[in-house]
């Protein structure tokens, strides 16, 4: 995802706060940053191996709080 995807997504979220957070993911290996060079730079984030393992864990954790909530 784009980090301007991510910004709208996340709606309130500080961006400072949001990159603060998302150098964090990256340096615990479970998100990975690109780069590209197009008109004006663009940066995109993408699940590393270790981010992908973690999904079945964060889905069973929304479940039971939609659930039990």
């Amino acid at each position: 995802l784009r980090y301007c995807a991510l910004q709208r997504a996340l709606g309130d979220m500080n961006p400072v706060t949001l990159t603060k957070r998302l150098k964090m993911l990256e340096s615990e290996g479970i998100i990975g940053r690109r780069t590209e060079a197009m008109d004006k730079l663009s940066v995109s984030y993408y699940l590393e191996e270790k981010g992908k393992r973690m999904l079945p864990i964060l889905r069973n954790m929304r479940d039971f709080a939609m659930q039990y909530l």
